[in-house]
């Protein structure tokens, strides 16, 4: 989380250089159409932990597993990657204020995992177990107002709005009980189209009548989504125990990029 307030305070000490920038000839007009390309950076944070349940009876995990197991699977994930987007909208400049609305997608590449390996407390020295917890999502795409300041070639503005994205959470877990020759093992998966909302913050400027230079920071929470299965070992096929984990998807975006505003439209 530290390299996200990073990139926050550094996009707002830009933001502010912008603002204060000395008035410039020939004041730009920011109404019309917009419609650009971007390119930066996604971090990707998610929460995963996956828990156990005890039933009344047949268990495939006894004793201490149960809490164990689900202290060594709550894990924070972190992943940046390289972004590219198009961003289409439309503004309506009154004096100095800019109100319009605005559209986004772009990409995440995200594919983050929280891979845990211990010994079972309830077997000392003799089985280990494995977990493997993955989110990915490839994309993400924002609607919503935008609202700004402008002075001369430069603007400053936030948005805010839905987000939306497809995350998969992929859930994996092993042992090395080799109970004649078979191990315990457990895996699901669900991908889920996720409603969210997104808060941003950026600055313009005007190239000429046209073309513009854009820097955005964009937030987005999409929530939780969770995958169940059940472990079990083939040479004990009485004894099951059921898991559910869960991980939720937060990104943060800092994008640089060029807009055309479409003049008479």
């Amino acid at each position: 989380m530290r390299g996200y307030w990073g990139v926050v305070a550094g996009l707002v000490g830009g933001l502010a250089w912008l603002g204060s920038g000395a008035a410039l000839a020939q004041p730009a007009d920011w109404s019309g159409f917009e419609l650009g390309g971007s390119i930066g950076a996604t971090g990707g944070y998610s929460h995963v932990q996956s828990v156990a349940t005890n039933k009344a009876s047949g268990n495939y995990f006894s004793g201490t597993d149960f809490a164990q197991f689900q202290r060594a699977t709550d894990d924070d994930i972190l992943q940046w990657r390289p972004s590219g987007g198009l961003e289409f909208g439309y503004t309506q400049q009154y004096g100095h204020v800019l109100l319009g609305v605005a559209a986004s997608a772009n990409t995440l590449f995200l594919d983050q995992s929280s891979q845990t390996s211990e010994v079972f407390q309830s077997a000392p020295g003799t089985i280990r177990f494995s977990v493997d917890q993955r989110v990915k999502a490839d994309w993400q795409a924002t609607l919503g107002p935008k609202l700004g300041w402008a002075q001369d070639k430069w603007q400053v503005f936030a948005t805010g709005g839905l987000a939306v994205t497809r995350a998969t959470l992929d859930a994996t877990f092993s042992d090395s009980s080799n109970f004649n020759g078979f191990n315990g093992n457990g895996h699901s998966s669900n991908t889920e189209t996720m409603l969210g909302w997104a808060l941003g913050v950026g600055g313009g400027y005007a190239l000429d009548s046209n073309w513009a230079l854009t820097l955005k920071y964009l937030y987005a929470d999409y929530g939780s989504l969770s995958t169940s299965y059940v472990i079990t070992n083939a040479d004990q096929p009485g004894n099951g125990t059921p898991v559910t984990s869960t991980g939720d998807l937060k990104t943060n975006t800092v994008l640089l990029g060029v807009t055309y505003r479409f003049k008479g439209l």
